[in-house]
C-alpha cells in the first residue's frame, strides 16, 4: 500500500543528494510511522507525527532516536507529501 511513497522518498532523496544509508533510514522510519498510525498518507496530520513521537518517548526511546525519527517525518511531510 505504501510502496509508491517509499519510491518517492527514494527519488526525492536522490535528487537532494542524500546518502543511500540516509534514504534507507528515512524509508524504515516512515514505514514504522505509517504502520503505527494506520492511515492513508494523504490524510496525515501533524498530530499523527506528534502522537508517534510521544509513543516512542513513553516507550523509552532515547532522544537521539526521537530526533532521527522526527527528521525522517519532517522530510516525508515536507518533501514527499508537500505539507
Amino acid at each position: 500500500m505504501y510502496e509508491s511513497y517509499m519510491n518517492k522518498i527514494e527519488d526525492v532523496g536522490k535528487l537532494r543528494n542524500l546518502k543511500p544509508g540516509t534514504i534507507r533510514t528515512y524509508k524504515n522510519n516512515v514505514r514504522d510511522f505509517l504502520k503505527f498510525i494506520n492511515k492513508h498518507p494523504e490524510d496525515l496530520t501533524c498530530e499523527d507525527a506528534r502522537d508517534f513521537l510521544l509513543y516512542l518517548k513513553d516507550k523509552g526511546d532515547k532522544s537521539s532516536t526521537l530526533n532521527n525519527k522526527n527528521g525522517s517525518l519532517v522530510f516525508f511531510y515536507k518533501r514527499v507529501l508537500g505539507k
